[in-house]
């Protein structure tokens, strides 16, 4: 899979849940970091993440996708857009730029308005 194929795959699996085939991405090393955190996280650590987003928040899916090949993975600009669990839509703007080797996600950024990123956590 060329680097368009493998981020195709990575956004329409979170989108319906399927940790099993975001985890076969995922180099087993993987580094995760995260703009509103600022540590990396390893790849259990953000497949418990995905998992508690696909348990936890309903209608979950990408728009306003923009999405770059670079010369050793992608960035990709979206929205991230979805009902929380106090029953509001949300919508977080977010950039992920991610590396690639050997067909395997290496690393990932991410970057998000942590104001926005709070109302994905509301009750």
């Amino acid at each position: 899979m060329d680097a368009d194929e493998i981020a195709q795959r990575l956004f329409a699996a979170i989108e319906i849940g399927d940790i099993d085939t975001v985890a076969v991405l995922y180099a087993p090393d993987i580094v995760v970091w995260l703009n509103t955190l600022g540590e990396p996280r390893n790849r259990d650590e953000n497949l418990a993440t995905l998992t508690w987003v696909a348990r936890n928040l309903s209608d979950f899916r990408y728009t306003a996708i923009r999405r770059s090949i670079t010369p050793d993975g992608f960035v990709q600009q979206h929205v991230v857009n979805a009902i929380n669990r106090a029953g509001e839509h949300v919508s977080v703007a977010a950039c992920i730029v991610a590396t690639i080797s050997d067909g395997l996600i290496t690393r990932i950024d991410e970057y998000l308005d942590s104001a926005e990123a709070a109302t994905l956590l509301a009750k």
